[in-house]
């Protein structure tokens, strides 16, 4: 049986696959290149004691799937004869066969020289392995080879690093993609390759048995992956069925346990390098940073005073909480030996705490650079879950969200992070910390995340021995913790209904205060399109309006960040005015107010190819106000006279922008509208669509069709998504009634799915 046909008869067996199959190819391969090498040597009669060849890469390692590449080296004494004649019969097969091939014609010393000059080569070779020819050749490659690395690892490591850096900023984290590339994120198998070459310099401890496991199961869903298509990268609509080949109930479980065992890998490779960057001191001195907590040898360890809690087990939560706040406040690692002894310790359960314990919590999560750090190290030991169980739900738990940059578990650290930067903004920055840490604990459970975690917030508060009035505040910031962000984007907070609404739920100045600062931190911590300078102050004005009603103060009539009188208009009436902002510009465009205004507008922005991220509209005395932030989808911003004449032009009717945006509509069966009448003043309608050019203008002109005004809105892009809010009036300036609500919901469904209402 050739190697072609056995990789056809696994690429149709189920039921090969993981280790068996790759021992199988490893030994079909192995059996076919030594076939060509035999017979490339006997075809030319050179001598067979002066070559060998040698695998390097997936092969090398025993580790190829049924559409690995072959990285071969041709090996040879520097007297041998005929060596490319050699190389030619192997090479010319395999290119007929189709498979891809990287190969050399080396001499040792040759191998050598190159290895010293790059670090991909010798990280290569380090893994090269002899399929078949002259054993001792092959033997002294690999001897010489790891003895240069041991030699020259010092200089060449630096090299390394920024290699490793340069590819994490490319591929980004394993452990966070929803498409993660199992070779090349960090955390992934490229990354098991570096882990075994640190280890070869004898520079560093690197341990093996968890990372291991992981690198096994990373290639088992490589070999599976394989079996389907070429390429590393785990794609959304490959993941169910890749999960069902592997015995996972569903793609969540899948990613999930990719993200665990890339964040393994990761943990032991970022060690690694903290070791070998760590600074060697003259002497190796046990300084106290804590009571019963020491540092030695760069490491968080425990004093010999505590050893006895350490055997006992006696007091040993509140002493593990001790090393692990010692480490975050001076951003230091704490020995993983220690992490695996206080693993094994069966007290490990935090069921009991006292103020010592919770004082201990609050000082990791409120240590700033040392918090992250240290969780992942305490979180790689499942130490947070012996302590917090509701923790371990979390762990890794994939967000299918494209707003989302992290799994629950980082988005709740970020939060914290990002909590750190606010605490100064509040009175009860520890209620901030527990809340930013906590807001999302209920995700992955059934129900509503924001009413299953305001639950599991008060028994782990109530656990931790808060007082009543703290649980309460952070049982009320968990389930409300969507409630300010959703008012502030999505209401008009002139409404005095929706600020009585806003301060009926949080009940005192103080939550709103904390929720301010918790809805940041987490907007922050999600993903770039909530990052918005736009967005944020929207929740800050919301907030400080019901600060003032819960104060006894009447909230002032909102004056907007852009009114008519700030800039001159021309001799028609209408103000244009744009500046440039750090990713795109600023548009404040007034007029007098009527139907079709901001249809009008919008048209002419996606005419010319401007994308809408954001925009506000608002009242003035005179005119309709109207702040866009738009970005050019190619080059800079247009003639500004141009976009001014072609609004006019839009508004008067001599420019046919339907016409001239036809085939731009596209049917969207993911659309929704909701029409709520928030109070006796306020309707508002909200669309949901996949962001488009000229979505805004379709929405706009469906609602101007049933001669309804757009009183204000609230326009934002997240992610893929568009979300857009308006408020709108009839034409006797009340709020729609029934009838004409419906036809509003009907008109925007017709013309963004026309073939679904």
């Amino acid at each position: 049986m050739t190697f072609f046909s056995v990789r056809e008869s696994l690429a149709n067996q189920p039921g090969v696959h993981g280790e068996e199959q790759r021992k199988v190819l490893t030994q079909s391969l192995d059996t076919w290149l030594g076939q060509l090498l035999a017979a490339s040597v006997a075809e030319i009669r050179a001598n067979p004691s002066e070559f060998a060849l040698i695998a390097v890469g997936s092969l090398g390692r025993g580790e190829p799937t049924v559409h690995s590449d072959l990285d071969l080296v041709l090996l040879h004494q520097p007297r041998a004869r005929h060596a490319e004649k050699v190389a030619a019969g192997i090479w010319y097969p395999i290119w007929d066969s189709g498979m891809p091939l990287d190969h050399s014609v080396r001499t040792i010393a040759q191998a050598r020289a190159m290895a010293t000059q790059d670090p991909k080569v010798v990280t290569g070779l380090l893994d090269a392995r002899l399929v078949a020819g002259d054993a001792e050749l092959g033997s002294r490659l690999h001897q010489d080879i790891h003895a240069d690395w041991r030699k020259s690892s010092a200089k060449m490591l630096p090299q390394l690093r920024e290699l490793v850096g340069e590819r994490r900023t490319r591929s980004g984290d394993l452990f966070q993609l929803l498409e993660p590339d199992l070779k090349d994120s960090y955390g992934g198998l490229r990354d098991v390759g570096i882990l075994r070459a640190l280890g070869a310099t004898w520079r560093v401890e690197i341990g093996q048995a968890d990372w291991l496991d992981s690198a096994k199961f990373l290639l088992d869903v490589r070999s599976r992956m394989h079996l389907r298509s070429r390429g590393d990268r785990l794609r959304l609509q490959d993941q169910p069925e890749i999960a069902q080949d592997l015995g996972f109930h569903n793609a969540a479980e899948l990613l999930r346990s990719i993200y665990l065992a890339g964040r393994q890998i990761a943990y032991a490779s970022d060690r690694a390098w903290s070791q070998l960057e760590r600074p060697k001191g003259k002497r190796d001195i046990r300084r106290p940073i804590a009571d019963g907590v020491v540092i030695h040898g760069g490491e968080v360890v425990l004093a010999k005073t505590s050893m006895p809690h350490l055997e006992s087990g006696h007091g040993i939560v509140d002493l593990t909480l001790s090393v692990a706040a010692a480490s975050a406040v001076a951003e230091l690692p704490i020995s993983p030996f220690l992490l695996g002894r206080l693993s094994k310790t069966d007290r490990m359960v935090a069921q009991d705490w006292n103020s010592a314990m919770r004082n201990s919590l609050l000082q990791i999560l409120g240590s700033r650079f040392g918090m992250r750090s240290t969780w992942e190290s305490l979180d790689q030991f499942h130490l947070i879950s012996r302590w917090l169980p509701e923790w371990e739900h979390v762990r890794s738990l994939p967000q299918f969200n494209s707003l989302h940059e992290f799994t629950v578990d980082r988005h709740l650290v970020e939060c914290v992070v990002q909590g750190q930067e606010l605490t100064r903004t509040v009175n009860r920055p520890d209620l901030l910390l527990m809340a930013c840490l906590l807001h999302d604990i209920g995700k992955g459970l059934e129900g509503d995340h924001s009413v299953v975690g305001a639950q599991m917030a008060r028994d782990i508060m109530t656990r931790m021995r808060f007082n009543d009035h703290d649980i309460r505040s952070v049982e009320l910031l968990v389930l409300h913790h969507l409630l300010l962000a959703d008012t502030a984007t999505r209401r008009d907070i002139e409404d005095p209904a929706v600020v009585d609404s806003l301060c009926g739920q949080l009940e005192s100045a103080e939550n709103i205060e904390l929720l301010l600062a918790l809805t940041l931190a987490d907007s922050r911590a999600t993903g770039p399109s909530l990052r918005s300078q736009w967005r944020e102050n929207l929740i800050a004005e919301a907030a400080q309006r019901a600060i003032q009603k819960l104060s006894g103060e009447i909230p002032a009539k909102t004056e907007p960040a852009f009114n008519g009188s700030m800039y001159s208009a021309d001799s028609e009436g209408l103000i244009f005015h744009a500046e440039n902002e750090s990713d795109g510009y600023r548009v404040v465009i007034g007029l007098p107010d009527q139907i079709g205004l901001l249809a009008a507008v919008a048209g002419v922005f996606a005419m010319h190819r401007l994308h809408v991220r954001a925009a506000d509209l608002y009242e003035d005395h005179l005119r309709a106000i109207q702040v866009w932030n738009i970005k050019p989808l190619f080059g800079d911003l247009p003639d500004v006279d141009l976009l001014r004449r072609d609004i006019k032009r839009a508004l008067s009717g001599e420019m046919d922008l339907e016409g001239k945006l036809e085939g731009t509509q596209v049917r969207d069966s993911t659309v929704v509208v909701n029409l709520s009448r928030v109070s006796d003043q306020q309707t508002v309608v909200e669309v949901r669509a996949r962001d488009r050019k000229a979505l805004l203008y379709d929405i706009s002109r469906a609602i101007s069709s049933c001669a309804l005004t757009i009183t204000g809105a609230r326009i934002s892009t997240l992610g893929l998504d568009a979300v857009d809010v308006f408020f709108i009036r009839n034409s006797q300036g009340d709020p729609p009634t029934e009838i004409e609500g419906q036809r509003a919901i009907s008109a925007i469904r017709r013309r963004l799915a026309p073939e679904i209402d």
